[in-house]
């Protein structure tokens, strides 16, 4: 979250120095960043093949919502560049 909670400053500052690849660059960590969370916490665990118990479950709607703001963050970034997000992976 802390990660991506730099969008705003890092486009501004991109966007003041004219320098893309600064943006391109945060993006690329953001992504880094979400991808070592993902693979010590994953969301679903056990790639989703068994149901969470009610304690964990919020924890899954926590990862959950941590994913769809990488993903809001990446695609929003990424749109900026002129480069279109994939829906799915």
């Amino acid at each position: 979250l802390h990660a991506m909670s730099w969008l705003p400053e890092r486009v501004a500052a991109a966007a003041r120095r004219s320098r893309p690849a600064a943006l391109a660059a945060y993006l690329e960590y953001v992504a880094g960043a979400w991808f070592n969370c993902r693979e010590t916490c994953p969301a679903l665990p056990f790639q989703g093949r068994g149901a969470p118990e009610p304690a964990v479950a919020e924890q899954v709607a926590a990862r959950l919502g941590l994913a769809d703001a990488a993903r809001t963050v990446l695609s929003c970034g990424l749109g900026l560049l002129g480069i279109s997000a994939p829906e799915r992976v």
